[in-house]
């Protein structure tokens, strides 16, 4: 079943990726996933039951932050899950049945001009973490894959999800993966860790390399009032403002720090890595204080083959925006930091439009701050004024190695070398892409400095233009040429 918007352009000819959104699951939702015997253990958290928006939830952990700034003390207990919290000004209301009916979500997506979605479950989904009962925390998780999977499956090219890990029984996790790491609506795995309990703690590393195995990103992500607690959570006052404000933030520099100084980057060197929520313009300062204290404090991590900002930079990490930063702000953090794919999302839950971002019934959610440090090093020589830069063509990896040593700064690949190195034929369009692109790949990471592949004609129409560039992507040359057939002209040098 497709929409308009699914093989579209949205938003300035950008494809929008909304990597935030959170959709429950409510618990009548939810309770159809579970078995008997499992449904039967909810009988002891009844004291806990509560409602969200009309509908059930369980609010065991939560804390409460009742007192108003210039307030001696906490007002009375409401009850409710997040009670204090209003959201934003909408122009549009989200579908109030968009957990229970993903083509209710799908007209969200339609009218916030979105073409993907990455769902997160909502705030109070960490309850489980708060119970004694492990069993019944890793059932849930069971119950929520099985409940995305037939969620997703109705729009697959739309709609993804997480794999959820318990940090108190990692191989229940673990097997959750490898049942439905593959499975077209496993995107990411995010895990779930009790209060006191670090991302970094040895227990989660086969958690890394499963995700690096099945090709799913790690999502760190925070929550204001349920676990997995923000840093600091007892620290704001009793205020939900404060906390509210300093939560999300907090807890995307301590959560990727963390993995970065302990390695985890370097020990898997494929796993991507995305703070959601949290906001990007603390990122370059961010970057130059662990940077620093990675020398003055080099005792407390262990050694890392590169500066904790070049993790960052490095083309595996994700950063998320919120849209009270502003375009001004988003544009100084690229400046600083680069920026090569960008996303946006929807935390349909939350903020909801104010229609300066991107999206008409939701807040503009994340920026993906994935910049080829190859590109980011071509863009610079390219603007140096001092003296004249030198791109060199190594027909092999080989020779390519040896240019490098002689200090060249740059490189071309182009298809005449390729196909006339390799197969000794005129270069008339004999070599396919997948041959050029592989070829340029084996260049690109046998050296330091960035490479430009020549992409021909693009070998085909629009559609295999835009396949060139994912492959080149994913290949690592630091940027692609390609010219028209008809006059020969460049008409695209694109960094990735």
């Amino acid at each position: 079943m497709y929409t308009s918007l699914e093989c579209g352009m949205a938003r300035s000819g950008f494809r929008i990726f909304d990597s935030d959104t959170h959709v429950g699951p409510y618990m009548d939702v939810l309770e159809r996933y579970l078995s008997g015997a499992e449904k039967a253990k909810l009988g002891a958290w009844e004291p806990h039951r509560a409602k969200s928006k009309g509908y059930p939830v369980y609010t065991k952990g939560q804390r409460r932050y009742l007192r108003k700034l210039g307030t001696a003390q906490a007002e009375p207990d409401k009850g409710g899950y997040m009670a204090g919290f209003t959201g934003a000004k909408r122009s549009r209301e989200p579908s109030a049945r968009g957990d229970h009916e993903p083509g209710e979500r799908i007209k969200d997506l339609d009218y916030e001009g979105v073409d993907v979605n990455l769902t997160l479950p909502s705030g109070w989904f960490g309850t489980w973490t708060a119970g004694e009962d492990v069993e019944l925390e890793m059932a849930m998780y069971r119950a929520y894959h099985r409940w995305m999977a037939e969620y997703c499956g109705a729009y697959p090219q739309r709609l993804g999800g997480l794999i959820l890990v318990g940090t108190r029984d990692v191989q229940s996790g673990l097997e959750e993966i490898k049942r439905c790491g593959k499975e077209r609506w496993a995107w990411a795995v995010m895990a779930y860790a009790p209060y006191g309990v670090p991302l970094d703690h040895p227990s989660l590393e086969p958690v890394w390399a499963a995700a690096q195995e099945h090709d799913l990103a790690v999502v760190l992500h925070t929550f204001t009032v349920m676990p997995p607690y923000a840093p600091g959570g007892l620290d704001t006052w009793e205020n939900l403002w404060l906390q509210r404000s300093a939560a999300h933030p907090w807890c995307g520099m301590r959560n990727m720090a963390a993995l970065i100084g302990a390695g985890v980057m370097d020990r898997y060197p494929k796993l991507r890595v995305a703070t959601l929520e949290a906001g990007h313009g603390w990122l370059p300062f961010w970057m130059s204080r662990i940077d620093e204290h990675a020398e003055t404090i080099a005792a407390a991590i262990p050694k890392l083959k590169a500066k904790p900002s070049d993790y960052v930079t490095g083309g595996r990490y994700f950063q998320s925006i919120e849209i009270p930063e502003g375009e001004k702000l988003t544009n100084a953090v690229i400046d600083l930091v680069g920026c090569r794919r960008c996303s946006t999302g929807t935390c349909r839950r939350r903020a909801s439009a104010s229609c300066s971002g991107t999206t008409r019934c939701g807040s503009t959610r994340a920026v993906a701050f994935n910049s080829n440090p190859k590109s980011v090093r071509l863009r610079e020589l390219l603007a140096r004024k001092d003296r004249v830069l030198s791109v060199l063509h190594p027909p092999t990896a080989a020779l390519a190695r040896i240019m490098e040593r002689a200090g060249c700064e740059a490189g071309f690949v182009g298809t005449s070398a390729v196909v006339g190195g390799y197969t000794g034929l005129a270069d008339v369009g004999t070599a396919t892409m997948t041959e050029c692109v592989q070829i340029g790949k084996w260049i690109a990471s046998s050296v330091g400095f960035p490479v430009i592949l020549d992409g021909d004609t693009g070998h085909g129409g629009v559609m295999a233009v835009r396949r060139l560039v994912r492959e080149c992507i994913e290949a690592g040359p630091a940027s692609r040429w390609c010219r028209s057939s008809r006059r020969w002209r460049a008409t695209a040098l694109r960094s990735t």
